[in-house]
């Protein structure tokens, strides 16, 4: 592991020993001045690397670089927040703290601090040494919705996110449509599959999928069908809700998770995909 990488595994480590040393979160309890991150990398870099002269709460030129780096990347990710009125007691502004939003909370606990869906370029080339053949329409739709969930814009990630599951599925019932070998019950299952693609799932559900978890040689049973009855649902009642008109409001963390399933969710089907290009139901 570099020492970039090693840098941010210390600054997740501080965090989580930061909360795990709180029992009630209330807005003081959730703020930390930068100096005292500053020791604890210092201090981890030299029970590390060793140094004649200890870093104390002074890093070297490139931790500095990492450091604030990543405290920079945790911030545009809503994860930490800065406060001011301390630092506004100084002239110059000295020890700047850091509030942990109820956002980053929630992400510390739940261990996806550094996920993927903060990172768009590493999140696409993820899915895309998983997937070679990946259609780039899904691309250009994951993108947007991965950039704007990290400006913030929610609703127009859920739409997007929505776009490139329903096109991921489109492209399943194409392979799908293919694959059936009689060829009465392919030409009828190809006009279903004209209509709307909520009529057209639920004709999967009820009519195809059963056909699929039988063959032997299938790669999935019971993951396929909860990645295709809960992962899609889910992804499209929320495209749902954020394309038509909505008194409620669609949660960071509900985005985020949506977005960390469909990273399996597209793997899943891609396989399927593959199987069924190279077999028959």
């Amino acid at each position: 592991m570099d020492k970039e990488e090693l840098i941010k595994d210390m600054v997740h480590e501080f965090l989580n020993a930061f909360l795990s040393d709180r029992v009630n979160l209330t807005r003081d309890k959730l703020r930390f001045e930068f100096y005292t991150l500053r020791v604890f990398i210092g201090q981890k870099l030299d029970s590390t690397f060793g140094s004649e002269m200890k870093r104390g709460s002074y890093l070297h030129p490139e931790e500095y670089i990492y450091l604030h780096s990543y405290i920079n990347d945790l911030l545009n990710d809503g994860i930490l927040t800065q406060l001011f009125e301390y630092m506004q007691q100084y002239d110059p502004p000295s020890r700047p703290e850091f509030l942990i939003t109820p956002y980053g909370v929630k992400c510390i606990q739940e261990g996806v601090l550094g996920s993927l869906v903060h990172k768009p370029n590493q999140y696409i080339d993820y899915l895309k040494s998983h997937i070679p053949n990946m259609d780039p329409r899904i691309v250009i739709y994951l993108r947007e919705s991965l950039e704007g969930f990290n400006r913030g814009l929610y609703f127009s990630s859920s739409v997007m996110l929505g776009v490139a599951s329903e096109t991921l599925f489109e492209i399943f019932i194409e392979a799908y449509t293919s694959a059936i070998s009689n060829k009465n019950e392919q030409a009828r299952f190809e006009r279903k599959t004209k209509e709307r693609i909520n009529a057209v799932h639920k004709e999967f559900i009820k009519r195809e999928l059963p056909k699929l978890k039988g063959k032997d040689n299938f790669p999935y049973k019971g993951e396929f069908e909860s990645a295709i009855t809960i992962t899609f649902d889910t992804i499209r009642s929320y495209r749902d809700f954020a394309a038509h008109p909505y008194d409620g409001d669609i949660p960071r963390d509900i985005v985020r998770n949506n977005l960390s399933a469909f990273l399996l969710f597209c793997q899943r089907m891609y396989r399927a995909i593959d199987w069924l290009k190279q077999n028959q139901v």
